[in-house]
């Protein structure tokens, strides 16, 4: 299976837990991933991810010459439309590139998400979270699953060393926020992430 989520961290994140959904669905498939490089640290030390191709030229001679079993494309852009055109896959699904440089569902569910992305009222009336819409696109079971993110020695280095410099114990409660957005969701953190309260 080949995943196309290119796209910022935080997309790329919120969507690992696809990967468990696959796993369940077969639990020996081999799940490699499409994303840019600069995302590529989300996916890295993965248990679930057993190949990573970084957008670049050399991936795409490389994936002109493999073929999958599917491809999942569920970024809706026209680069990640044509990465899911030009792979060989028995089976695809998720977004599109036409001739014409309109985007389109493999099926009838991305063809609904799709219509949901560019309409507003659509949009507002939504109250799936980014994890069951991905599910209905792929045609997979939804579960309410976990991120899936791995972290290093080396982050976990981190994390002791800034505890003990802030004072953190493991029985203190701690929140992160993260108060910044990239510049198509600013300051929408529900947007940005696909939750819903």
């Amino acid at each position: 299976i080949l995943v196309i989520k290119v796209g910022q961290a935080g997309d790329v994140l919120r969507t690992t837990p696809l990967l468990r959904m696959l796993k369940r669905q077969d639990p020996h498939c081999h799940i490699s991933w499409l994303v840019a490089t600069e995302a590529r640290a989300v996916l890295e030390n993965n248990p679930l991810v057993d190949h990573i191709y970084e957008q670049q030229l050399a991936s795409f001679a490389e994936l002109q010459v493999r073929s999958f079993d599917m491809v999942i494309n569920l970024d809706v852009s026209a680069e990640s439309g044509a990465w899911a055109v030009l792979v060989k896959a028995q089976d695809k699904r998720g977004f599109e590139l036409r001739e014409g440089g309109d985007l389109f569902g493999f099926t009838p569910e991305a063809e609904r998400w799709l219509l949901t992305s560019f309409r507003d009222d659509l949009k507002k009336a939504n109250r799936a979270t980014y994890p069951e819409i991905i599910a209905k696109i792929v045609g997979v079971s939804y579960q309410k699953d976990p991120m899936v993110f791995q972290l290093t020695s080396e982050d976990l280095a981190f994390g002791r060393s800034f505890s003990k410099r802030q004072g953190i114990t493991r029985r203190d409660t701690v929140i992160g926020l993260n108060t910044g957005a990239g510049k198509r969701w600013p300051g929408n953190w529900a947007a940005a992430t696909g939750y819903f309260l």
